[in-house]
């Protein structure tokens, strides 16, 4: 019977043109003055997003949720904090490293850290799937894959001199 009664509402309200529903304001909402007779002074968040709160499963849900600024422009300006480095900018620290005159020893190398390896990694098969092959191939390494990368940045270059260094920024 309950269902009968959901729907013949709901019949009506299309019937009706599908007016929008309002609720009255309580007690509560219309009553903007504090207990002081001072209007309440919002904070952080929701003085930035117009009051526009969010309350979700529980309060550390909802701080970290009202935390940060919504706006168009503040997330517009948040996007250019954490940019994709170029290949040959993130590489270039191992290719300094790989350089016989910085006497390295192989378990410094930046090649047994597991997260620059899979940064490194995420990289190369983003910008040149080509060097996943030299690191895949048999007794391929990470070290062919940067050398074979230097030389085809020194390849685009020109012919142009100046070492590992120029030709890694050239990218």
């Amino acid at each position: 019977e309950r269902l009968l009664v959901r729907e013949r509402h709901w019949l009506e309200w299309k019937r009706d043109g599908c007016a929008a529903f309002d609720r009255a304001a309580t007690e509560a909402e219309s009553a903007p003055l504090a207990a002081g007779g001072a209007k309440k002074r919002r904070s952080g968040a929701a003085a930035r997003a117009g009051g526009k709160r969010q309350q979700l499963g529980n309060s550390e849900l909802s701080r970290l949720w009202n935390l940060g600024d919504n706006s168009l422009a503040s997330i517009a300006a948040e996007g250019n904090k954490q940019a994709v480095p170029s290949l040959s900018a993130y590489l270039q620290p191992l290719v300094e490293q790989l350089d016989p005159e910085a006497g390295i020893e192989k378990e410094y190398l930046l090649t047994n850290d597991k997260v620059w390896m899979w940064k490194a990694l995420r990289l190369m098969s983003k910008k040149d799937v080509s060097l996943l092959g030299k690191i895949s191939a048999q007794g391929g390494s990470m070290e062919a894959a940067v050398n074979h990368f230097v030389e085809k940045q020194k390849g685009n270059a020109g012919g142009e001199e100046g070492g590992e260094a120029t030709a890694m920024e050239t990218e």
